[in-house]
């Protein structure tokens, strides 16, 4: 079927409602036919990018493995190069997998991160911390703690989640500069770190 052009022809706006010449008329993406003074382009916010999911895990990670068998992971705060080892640590620690696991002590020298872990092959742990230290600035907070998410291979090669919370009790007035990761026993063998922090 033949259309006529329209070049004598009016037409309604269909936002504003007045009357305007036919080929005046431009159609939005909406199929809305308006005037000049009524057109909008689309938003580009209607248009969203196409984007993949997001990335859930490491290809081939290469989780921290201790050297020595049967040892866990333990955290001191340090101050002016030394550790904190006054025994005023207050830890607890929780690990599922079929079962739970607890375990918690208080005055220790240390804080405990995790239990036995083992060092074969994909043995080890991936954890995420959240570490709050102390300022002078907050005095009267308190802080020096650490809080620990994440999942660890035992010694016998069992997969463990693990949750742990600790305290350093060592004085209103103890502001720690650093803090030390280290095993029970022996060192960590391999291992991979990322640190994000928040300056005051």
């Amino acid at each position: 079927m033949a259309y006529a052009l329209g070049k004598y022809s009016y037409g309604i706006c269909d936002r504003c409602g007045f009357r305007y010449p036919y080929l005046d008329l431009r159609e939005e993406w909406n199929n809305f036919k308006v005037c000049p003074e009524c057109y909008e382009p689309k938003a580009r916010q209607l248009e969203p990018t196409q984007t993949g999911a997001d990335a859930e895990a490491l290809f081939q990670p290469r989780p921290d493995v201790p050297e020595t068998d049967n040892t866990n992971l333990r955290f001191r705060w340090r101050s002016g190069g030394s550790d904190a080892t006054a025994s005023s640590y207050d830890w607890a620690i929780s690990t599922n997998y079929g079962h739970s696991t607890t375990g918690l002590a208080a005055n220790d020298d240390s804080a405990k991160i995790n239990f036995a872990m083992g060092n074969n092959a994909w043995e080890g742990c991936q954890l995420e911390l959240v570490i709050y230290p102390k300022s002078s600035a907050e005095s009267s907070y308190q802080g020096n703690s650490v809080i620990t998410n994440g999942f660890y291979e035992t010694n016998g090669g069992s997969p463990r989640s693990t949750q742990s919370a600790s305290f350093y009790d060592g004085g209103t007035t103890y502001y720690p500069d650093g803090f030390k990761f280290y095993m029970s026993s022996g060192n960590l063998a391999t291992g991979d770190y990322a640190l994000y922090g928040v300056k005051r």
